[in-house]
């Protein structure tokens, strides 16, 4: 068999359940010349019965002896891989059909891109919409956001296969978020990222999915270690790995467990550094803003404490009172969360 263009490569953990959408959303690209390496991590379930009814050459089946995680199956796959392109997918996750095609071609005609990656969907485990995650379409763009979070949806990249190789592949001190930390590394090595706008990729939230169990564990400490990295690399600034947290608490999750103090002292700090990086006035009260809305959004969802949810609203209505009006400010914070409870809507999605 000729050496294919694109790997595939998925690594998964009894995924019986939502299998055969991600194969086949696969096996269904427009572009036909990839390989599909698949590692199976000792599964328990009928994941491997599952792959096997799938008789397409594409599919490269290897099978863990004993479960290792994700981040060291993945590393599996990449020595596996023949390709020279590197695509990502994750079982229960879906790609658009001609998401291989659009991403070859464009990082065929933009060669200084080492990963490409494309905006997302999400969706719940009844094939519910729940949003859309549109990244960053600038350089600039992707480096502000790596201060708090992953500038790539990991399940919709296109990465050239030398370079990952060249750089390591994934951090198996990470278990969690060694994508963010790969886009990272690659960032402060001065390699680029790039991201299509198109919605070429869609993936599943879960309660039980690897993610969400973690979220408030282990994925908290290592993106403290990986912002704190980036910003004592890549700015004049240096900061300890409690002031990463509180940068990781305040920007990425809710900010109910801290106090008042927490987030003036946080909010300082996250205007310095983004300062550091010559984001204008604009850019920074932008994201101040519908950090704040969005806080107000999910007290309002979930209003378990009355005081904090008015003790929030008040603060957030002196603090942003400078940038817009109040009137202005009830109309945007109205919008999203009519917003919010649109996207519970059943999702038109065929592999779902």
């Amino acid at each position: 068999m000729a050496i294919p263009v694109v790997s595939v490569v998925m690594a998964v953990y009894n995924g019986e359940r939502y299998l055969k959408q991600t194969i086949e959303s696969t096996l269904n690209q427009t572009y036909r010349d990839f390989e599909f390496v698949i590692v199976n991590d000792a599964s328990a379930d009928r994941t491997k019965e599952i792959i096997h009814t799938y008789n397409d050459p594409r599919i490269k089946l290897y099978d863990n002896e004993k479960n290792l995680g994700q981040t060291k199956s993945l590393n599996i796959g990449l020595n596996i891989a023949k390709g020279k392109y590197i695509a990502r997918i994750d079982a229960g996750d879906v790609s658009m059909p001609n998401r291989f095609e659009k991403q070859v071609e464009f990082i065929e005609e933009n060669k200084d891109i080492t990963v490409l990656g494309t905006s997302a969907f999400r969706y719940d485990e009844r094939g519910r919409f729940i949003g859309i995650d549109q990244m960053p379409q600038s350089q600039k763009g992707r480096l502000q956001r790596s201060f708090f979070s992953s500038p790539l949806v990991h399940i919709s990249v296109l990465m050239k296969r030398d370079i990952i190789d060249k750089i390591g592949g994934y951090n198996e001190e990470y278990d969690v978020l060694a994508d963010y930390e790969l886009w990272c590394k690659l960032i402060k090595k001065g390699y680029h990222l790039g991201n299509l706008k198109d919605i070429l990729a869609g993936y599943m939230v879960s309660p039980k999915s690897f993610g969400s169990k973690h979220s408030m564990g282990k994925s908290i400490l290592e993106a403290s270690r990986i912002i704190q990295s980036n910003v004592n690399s890549l700015t004049s600034l240096f900061i300890s790995l409690k002031d990463a947290t509180q940068l990781y608490k305040f920007l990425a999750l809710n900010m109910y467990e801290m106090t008042l103090e927490d987030i003036l002292y946080t909010e300082k700090l996250f205007i310095n550094i983004f300062y550091d990086i010559n984001a204008c006035k604009r850019e920074i009260n932008y994201l101040l803003v519908r950090k704040y809305l969005k806080h107000i959004v999910l007290y309002m969802k979930e209003p378990s404490d009355k005081y904090k949810l008015i003790y929030s609203i008040k603060t957030v209505c002196k603090k942003i009172g400078y940038i817009i009006s109040y009137e202005r400010f009830v109309d945007t914070f109205q919008q999203l969360h009519y917003t919010m409870l649109w996207r519970r809507k059943k999702l038109p999605f065929k592999y779902v």
